[in-house]
């Protein structure tokens, strides 16, 4: 019997949008990889963040717990209202180590290579 997906809804979720069953299929080795990713990633970020807060301690223009909850498909900057797709900042920090390791810009168009005739 097919499982239907459960897509996660809830926005401040970091499985926003995923499915229980999306990553179920893959090798064990490649998930604990994925998994390896996601904590660096995670943590070059978090420290990033530190060190932005240390240097914009005095420009912040925004409520911090507020802002710290928010949605986490959002990237808001803490000394502007701007906020950017948080998939957009992923790429714009990691894009070369992410394509270097096969993960493409989902929102860039790739046009597929052309089948020459026979």
């Amino acid at each position: 019997m097919n499982q239907r997906r459960r897509p996660n809804h809830n926005p401040r979720s970091p499985l926003f949008g995923l499915a229980e069953t999306d990553f179920r299929d893959l090798l064990p080795i490649v998930k604990k990889r994925i998994i390896r990713l996601l904590a660096q990633v995670s943590e070059k970020s978090y420290r990033r963040g530190v060190h932005h807060g240390v240097e914009c301690r005095d420009v912040i223009t925004r409520d911090v717990p507020t802002w710290r909850s928010g949605p986490l498909n959002r990237s808001p900057q803490i000394d502007s209202p701007l906020s950017l797709p948080s998939v957009e900042m992923l790429f714009r920090e990691y894009g070369t180590e992410l394509h270097n390791l096969g993960f493409d810009d989902p929102r860039v168009k790739r046009s597929r290579p052309r089948r020459r005739p026979a």
